[in-house]
């Protein structure tokens, strides 16, 4: 297994790979002697849900150049030790998507986003087409955003923070006899 946390620009010239002896649909298979998880500890938020035709869901990220930019460093890293591979080129600006492991379960939208993007394998297509990587997120974590809470006001007020911040949330008190406690 290979850890590397996104944006530290891993080092890829030891991955190992097999090509797969079992026929599949795709010209040659390779599969990885270990696999790699790319890891963003740094929460998104540009990151959509997506859902093909079959109900699959999976994570399309945008505008994530570190992630393009590891995902690139290892392209480059196979390239170098089978020349016959031609893989697609990532841009920063790229939306990325990947599957759901089975194991993982799907993400809310509208959240902060943690991941790990587990790459086990490449494949190409048929007569000589471009090669892709295999993989899949592993692992995701989100939090709630939250827009709504106790906001400081803007005010010239000489009345306590405390009044200030419920009145900002258009708090009435419903008792007579509630006190804000300031005092």
């Amino acid at each position: 297994m290979k850890v590397i946390e996104i944006g530290n620009c891993g080092n890829y010239e030891d991955v190992k790979f097999n090509l797969s002896k079992k026929p599949n649909k795709y010209e040659s298979l390779y599969y990885f002697k270990e696999r790699i998880y790319l890891v963003k500890n740094t929460p998104i938020t540009d990151y959509a849900i997506w859902s093909n035709g079959n109900e699959l869901p999976f994570l399309a990220i945008q505008n994530d150049a570190d992630l393009c930019s590891e995902l690139k460093l290892l392209c480059d890293a196979l390239c170098k030790q089978d020349n016959t591979l031609t893989f697609i080129k990532f841009k920063p600006d790229d939306r990325l998507y990947f599957k759901f492991g089975k194991d993982c379960g799907s993400s809310p939208a509208n959240c902060e986003l943690t991941y790990c993007i587990c790459i086990y394998g490449c494949f190409r297509k048929p007569n000589g087409g471009m090669a892709s990587l295999q993989m899949e997120v592993s692992e995701q974590s989100t939090k709630v955003i939250s827009l709504l809470g106790k906001r400081k006001c803007e005010s010239t007020s000489d009345e306590p923070l405390s009044k200030q911040l419920f009145s900002a949330n258009n708090y009435t008190p419903n008792s007579m006899f509630f006190e804000f406690g300031d005092n």
